[in-house]
């Protein structure tokens, strides 16, 4: 993720990781308890709020968004909307994998 998106995505993946926090502490659980998987069960179930995520930014936002997605993937285009959301909600899920990483290995109270 470049320093742009990160920029614009940074309150989305916030939101996203901590809207639900029963969903939250049980990626974090998954992720102490099972150690480095390629996909955890609980990520699944950031999907809905991390798609919502990136359709309620602003214009402003999305046009920035696609700019940067076309600069730092040239030989890609987008057809639609829709592949913006679904890239980009992948990008927050992922972020909030790596936040729940880090965070499960400071909780100390299990």
């Amino acid at each position: 993720m470049t320093r742009v998106e990160k920029q614009i995505l940074r309150a989305s993946i916030k939101a996203v990781a901590h809207h639900n926090p029963h969903a939250w502490w049980e990626l974090k659980r998954q992720i102490y308890d099972g150690g480095y998987q390629p996909y955890y069960p609980m990520q699944g179930d950031f999907q809905f709020d991390a798609e919502r995520a990136v359709k309620l930014l602003t214009a402003n936002s999305k046009e920035k968004l696609l700019e940067e997605w076309r600069k730092t993937n040239p030989g890609t285009s987008v057809t639609s909307f829709e592949d913006l959301v679904s890239h980009y909600a992948a990008v927050i899920i992922e972020e909030v994998v790596e936040r729940a990483n880090v965070a499960a290995y400071r909780t100390t109270n299990w």
